[in-house]
């Protein structure tokens, strides 16, 4: 089985891909079992970045919906698998949360006469991430100077398939890992592919995820327990 997310030491959910690959301190949000991370891998081909959004975004709420079912399946039928699908159900949900939450952005950088790019996701203002690129780069160059080139809200699913689709490009620099060499011309066509991106347009269902509201499957079995405590059931609130 394969955890998008695990429960850290202080009772925390943490990404998966957050963590260095191999035994951790992290346990199975299920079973409360020790975990060994590995990274994941991006399972789709070239697609522009526009199109991959237009084939993932159906493919995410769709998931959404189908473990909302299950849990309402498990509730009328009284199974013991309710509380796991409960679990599935509240990790999926954080996952879109911090997908929701954070802002693509795109950066050009002057590092002592090179030309660099970056990408990344942040959930604090472009102005406080670009300055503090500029303090790390500052570590390997004398000069650094960052423009930012674009951002896009909500588009934190974006980071990963870019990695994927201009992995040729990427230019590590000691442990830093999202920068990349273009020249004039893939420079253009990489900010074309990310201007391309439609602004996202929230669903209800996202804008509740993303200020954090209870899911309605889980509110409507609580009242329906307060409702009728005698164990008759009602699944009427999806």
């Amino acid at each position: 089985m394969w955890l998008k997310y695990a429960v850290n030491q202080d009772g925390a959910l943490v990404e998966i891909t957050d963590v260095a690959s191999g035994k951790t301190l992290l346990k199975c949000p299920y079973c409360d079992g020790a975990l060994t991370a590995k990274k994941g891998r991006i399972p789709l081909g070239e697609l522009s970045l526009m199109l991959f959004n237009q084939v993932q975004e159906p493919i995410l709420l769709k998931k959404l919906v189908s473990l909302q079912r299950s849990v309402l399946d498990a509730y009328d039928a009284d199974s013991p698998s309710l509380q796991q699908r409960l679990t599935d159900l509240k990790l999926y949900r954080t996952q879109l949360r911090r997908i929701l939450s954070n802002t693509l952005y795109f950066l050009e950088i002057q590092a002592d006469g090179e030309i660099l790019y970056k990408i990344g996701v942040t959930q604090r203002s472009i102005e406080e991430r670009a300055a503090e690129v500029q303090r790390e780069l500052r570590s390997y160059y004398q000069t650094v100077v960052v423009k930012v080139l674009g951002t896009w809200e909500h588009r934190g699913n974006v980071e990963l398939y870019f990695k994927h689709r201009y992995k040729e490009f990427n230019y590590p620099i000691a442990s830093l890992t999202e920068y990349y060499k273009f020249d004039d011309e893939d420079a253009s066509s990489v900010l074309r592919d990310l201007r391309r991106m439609k602004p996202k347009a929230l669903t209800r269902a996202e804008i509740d995820i993303f200020e954090g509201k209870p899911d309605q499957v889980e509110v409507g079995i609580t009242e329906d327990q307060l409702a009728h405590p005698i164990g008759y059931k009602s699944c009427a609130f999806m």
